[in-house]
């Protein structure tokens, strides 16, 4: 074993997509995909991350083109697989395009798009114990300098790093 991983695709453009897909990932290459747990209800436009063995999927868009504040959890297999998904505890807002991030045990959302198609700017975070999402809080002085959507969070070195997204007055 060459630090084999494991890619995921979950969801995707489609209103009815319920897919969820994983492929090896190692020095070699993206192995074959393969399908796996599907989602219990079709999102798009959610935000995946990952941590400890646990894939996390926030916010989205359901069928009916309405904003979710729903978030699941499943646990990953060494082989891609993942369990059954099981529902956490929702955000505090529906919000699709959200950027999603982990850092140690606390789960991190920046930004998205509400039910009424403003962008917006609150920081989220919750903490996690063995898959499971607590409370949602809003930190002190946590407001995004602009609104925003569409970001790439990234966790660097115990740093919340946020790159490009979308939305009015974005830098």
């Amino acid at each position: 074993d060459d630090g084999a991983a494991n890619i995921y695709s979950i969801g995707g453009g489609a209103a009815s997509s319920v897919f969820v897909l994983s492929a090896p990932f190692t020095s070699n290459g993206i192995g074959p995909w393969q399908q796996t747990t599907p989602l219990p209800v079709a999102l798009t436009t959610a935000t995946a991350a990952f941590s400890a063995g646990f894939l996390y999927l926030v916010g989205g868009m359901n069928a009916a083109a309405n904003a979710v504040a729903t978030v699941y959890s499943a646990q990953a297999a060494a082989d891609g697989t993942v369990a059954a998904w099981t529902v956490q505890t929702p955000l505090p807002v529906a919000l699709w395009y959200p950027g999603v991030a982990i850092i140690g045990t606390n789960i991190y959302v920046i930004g998205g798009i509400n039910q009424a198609g403003a962008s917006v700017r609150t920081v989220y975070s919750a903490p996690i114990t063995n898959g499971n999402i607590g409370a949602w809080s809003t930190p002190p002085a946590a407001q995004f300098p602009v609104v925003i959507d569409s970001v790439a969070l990234v966790q660097v070195a115990g740093w919340l790093v946020a790159i490009s997204g979308e939305g009015p007055g974005v830098f």
